[in-house]
């Protein structure tokens, strides 16, 4: 069988391996190790600690997870420090990984405040938490796509104050009350979702254009703001951009304009405030 020289990704050292196993361990991204003792020294995830007895100091390895806040070589050593503090030769004590206090039961920290003050995240740390979200999302977060939203709110008193300090633009749908979802009666008595939704029908009523309000999609089931016929239909999409599932349910809407042939004319917010744009919009309707 053909061999290889290879380099151990520990000690550096030149070894031969067959051809079989080099191509195996590239295809699957894995390193070369030339015995046992390079494997294990990659594997071993054990820290380096220092005897907590003052008349010991040995240096001794353990792993992550039997770290506690006071650690010792033995329990010789364990003993002679904290055997006389418990009065108790044979309980092992865990301690609060925040204050240091004693544990009696079996946690990691003595109270909620501790595991509070362990958790809490800095002002700097929220507002790059808070940028990488958004350059992930490609826009500004909602506040039920972030999961520390609640400590966002602590610390800058509201969520779009939060986003504010870290340099992203606030949703409208929070902060103003144009945009918020309200129940209206418009001037012809049909029911609105919103103020922006009432101002367009009633612009539609004043101009002397037909509709119906909440029209069916032909597939689905959604259903239009509004529509002039059959084949028109209009849509406020007051919300795009604000949400991942109010832009997913734009698009579905789209989709099925499409494969139904009917004619849908798109209402944003800009097409509102701080002008409004409607006649515009509906010149060939207006004629």
């Amino acid at each position: 069988m053909p061999f290889r020289f290879v380099v151990c990704s520990v000690c550096k050292k030149k070894f031969l391996k067959d051809n079989r196993y080099i191509n195996e361990n590239k295809k699957l991204g894995h390193n070369f190790y030339c015995s046992p003792l390079c494997f294990s020294s990659v594997k071993n995830k054990q820290v380096k600690l220092i005897c907590e007895n003052p008349n010991c100091h040995n240096a001794f390895r353990r792993t992550p997870s039997d770290k506690s806040f006071r650690n010792f070589c033995s329990r010789k050593c364990a003993m002679i420090i904290i055997g006389p503090e418990n009065g108790l030769k044979h309980r092992k004590y865990r301690y609060c990984q925040y204050c240091g206090k004693k544990l009696t039961a079996n946690y990691k920290y003595c109270s909620p405040k501790c595991w509070g003050l362990a958790h809490t995240l800095s002002r700097e740390q929220l507002i790059s938490k808070l940028n990488i979200l958004a350059q992930k999302l490609g826009r500004s977060p909602t506040k039920r796509e972030c999961k520390f939203s609640s400590s966002c709110e602590r610390w800058f008193k509201s969520w779009n104050n939060a986003l504010i300090e870290a340099g992203l633009i606030p949703h409208r749908s929070l902060n103003q009350r144009m945009y918020s979802r309200r129940k209206c009666i418009a001037a012809d008595g049909h029911f609105c979702n919103s103020i922006s939704e009432l101002l367009i029908d009633n612009w539609f009523n004043q101009n002397k254009i037909g509709h119906q309000k909440e029209f069916p999609y032909p597939k689905g089931k959604f259903v239009a703001d509004w529509a002039f016929s059959a084949n028109i239909f209009v849509e406020y999409f007051g919300l795009a951009n604000d949400s991942k599932r109010y832009d997913e349910e734009i698009k579905k809407k789209k989709l099925i304009c499409k494969e139904s042939k009917i004619n849908l004319i798109e209402i944003y917010s800009k097409d509102l405030f701080p002008k409004n744009k409607l006649k515009q919009l509906f010149q060939t309707v207006t004629k």
